[in-house]
């Protein structure tokens, strides 16, 4: 829930602020002019039994294991959840060499402590737990909003870095259209306390419940953004700045913008995809405010309703094109996306490696397709096993077909290959 400050240096343990804590891209300053935004990503994983797959609530033993390892791992507001943090990164090989070292090193610490790390939205075997992390914060959370802070659920925060807190604000709403796709793109919890939900992203419907979640307003200025966040300060549907829990929100103090819509990833794959979207989304939206070019505004109630359609559907089934305002292949508003940003990560050299990436999620299924088809072919207990084999496969993919970014456009000798979208799953007819 909460964001962590890291220093560039890798796996070095950082404190937490005490009330507000900065997020990763907030501890460096953005990139040199002319250069791709820094980056920071957060992931939030679920602690269960190694043997019975249920949730234990041991975050502060695999916290301290994580200590001894080299790696700050923070405390959730449940104790079956810790969180990682990259530190903030201004190539994308750099951000992919830090996901696979903060997974690999907090799986070590969960093994440590005779747990498992889940890569998934909300856990899968119940009955879920109703332990929060003693702090004085999450007491005060739980004081204030009872049972609604009870819940067990894990995203992943990617931050990047603009040139000021009014560019920010510009910026999230030029992001606002595309959040319900970066959603269907994740979507990694269909399963909770033994049932399928028959949602793609149980979590988002779970997150919403909060008065401070939900797709971010449109904001006309940093003070517009502030002004909101302190009539909800004054209205008591948030204790602190921390709690505005948007889509996308600024920070409070630096210029950055952070956006929260997906749940944890099922891999590290899946996890770099998103980040680079993300960036590649913030990129353009800074070429078009340097044309002058502001963001049509999106209706609140619309957008909603396309994150909710997004959390239902996921990648499977169809997502609300909010142009058009009709029921679309969520396929096609990815392949929309895609091709929003193309410019962007042409510029970078990362096209060839996003659209093959997409094209392997679209053909092979996100974490929560994955977790159906293990339930659909055995048990419960096999879709355990395979979030937390999932989770774990930090190496580099083998040879079919499957995207990486071994390297920034800068580093590469020779142009990288492209694998062309499916046509079936960009025209929505794949199952």
């Amino acid at each position: 829930m909460e964001a962590t400050p890291r220093s560039p240096g890798a796996g070095q343990p950082t404190s937490r602020a005490a009330v507000l804590p900065s997020s990763p891209a907030d501890s460096a300053p953005c990139a040199a002019s002319g250069a791709p935004p820094t980056i920071g990503v957060e992931e939030e994983f679920i602690l269960v039994d190694a043997h019975t797959g249920v949730p234990l609530l041991s975050n502060t033993a695999v916290a301290a294991a994580g200590t001894a390892l080299g790696i700050d791992l923070q405390l959730e507001l449940s104790r079956c959840q810790i969180e990682t943090a990259t530190p903030v990164c201004a190539r994308i090989s750099d951000l992919v060499r830090e996901l696979r070292r903060t997974r690999t090193l907090a799986a070590a610490a969960a093994a440590r402590s005779g747990t498992r790390l889940l890569a998934t939205g909300v856990p899968v075997l119940g009955p879920l737990p109703r332990a929060i992390t003693d702090t004085p914060r999450y007491r005060r959370m739980a004081d204030g909003f009872g049972a609604l802070a009870e819940q067990v659920i894990c995203g992943c925060h990617v931050h990047v870095c603009v040139p000021d807190r009014d560019t920010a604000a510009q910026v999230s709403n030029h992001l606002r259209p595309w959040l319900p796709s970066l959603l269907a793109l994740t979507a990694n919890s269909p399963i909770t306390a033994n049932v399928d939900t028959g949602y793609a992203s149980w979590r988002h419907l779970l997150w919403a419940r909060w008065p401070s979640a939900g797709p971010p307003p449109y904001f006309r200025s940093a003070r517009h953004y502030d002004a909101a966040v302190a009539a909800m300060l004054d209205c008591g549907t948030i204790l602190d700045p921390a709690m505005v829990y948007w889509d996308a929100r600024l920070s409070a103090h630096l210029p950055t913008i952070e956006i929260r819509i997906s749940d944890v990833p099922a891999t590290v794959h899946e996890t770099v995809l998103l980040a680079v979207l993300i960036r590649a989304l913030v990129t353009t939206a800074l070429s078009a405010l340097g044309r002058g070019e502001l963001a049509r505004p999106v209706g609140d109630d619309l957008l909603r309703a396309a994150c909710w359609r997004a959390a239902h559907d996921g990648l499977t089934g169809h997502g609300i094109d909010p142009t058009s305002q009709h029921l679309v292949p969520a396929a096609r508003l990815l392949a929309r996306l895609l091709a929003h940003v193309r410019t962007a990560l042409e510029d970078t050299g990362d096209y060839a490696c996003t659209r093959a990436a997409v094209a392997r999620i679209l053909d092979h299924g996100n974490g929560a397709v994955h977790q159906r088809r293990a339930l659909r072919t055995g048990t419960l207990t096999d879709v355990v096993r395979t979030v937390a084999d999932r989770t774990a496969d930090i190496c580099p993919p083998d040879d079919d077909g499957a995207a990486s970014y071994p390297a920034d456009a800068s580093e590469r000798s020779e142009p990288t290959g492209e694998r062309p979208v499916s046509a079936a799953t960009a025209s929505g007819t794949r199952e």
